[in-house]
């Protein structure tokens, strides 16, 4: 979508279309990390910040520096998992079955651990009419959000030359849907 003409003259008529055409398109803006940056919407707004370089792991092997909840870690080889990475157990060598909570008003969803292949980590939350459903998504193109469909982006898995690299799109944390779309 475009951005919408300036207003030059006030048409009572049509002003009304116009507010909703920028208000369309600032739904439909989102911000997209890049190398580095890391994006965190909260219910407060949405904070941007840059990560601190990272000492490499090895070989092109980046650590992770970020922990808790949908963390996406490297598990050996090219498999990439979304887990609470606060949760790993030492005894039995694994995470927890949970990769974090999500919280819609007073409904608290818990969302299944999961193995990532490459492209762009999402959890959606929609509302079937009974209630309230987050599930893990990834690909190439995000969807947007609207009135029946609430997208949090979690980050990217990146693999070349059998290396996995990810980028988080937001701080590592359970997830509160709030505001307009609840």
């Amino acid at each position: 979508m475009n951005i919408p003409a300036k207003i030059s003259v006030i048409n009572p008529a049509k002003l009304r279309d116009a507010i909703n055409l920028l208000i369309d398109y600032l739904y439909s803006a989102r911000a997209v990390a890049g190398s580095g940056i890391i994006i965190n919407k909260l219910p407060g707004g949405t904070i941007i910040s840059a990560k601190n370089a990272v000492a490499s792991a090895g070989a092109g092997v980046e650590q992770v520096v970020s922990t808790g909840p949908f963390s996406i870690v490297s598990v050996g080889g090219t498999v990439a998992r979304l887990v609470n990475s606060d949760s790993w157990n030492a005894d039995s060598q694994q995470y927890d079955a949970d990769a974090g909570l999500v919280y819609v008003g007073d409904a608290i969803l818990r969302t299944p651990a999961v193995d990532l292949a490459a492209g762009y980590v999402w959890i959606e939350v929609t509302h079937n009419g009974y209630q309230y459903v987050a599930t893990v998504h990834q690909g190439n193109d995000i969807p947007a959000g609207d009135a029946n469909k609430y997208i949090e982006i979690i980050g990217q898995v990146i693999i070349s030359d059998g290396v996995i690299r990810t980028q988080m799109s937001r701080v590592p944390s359970d997830i509160s849907v709030r505001d307009r779309w609840v």
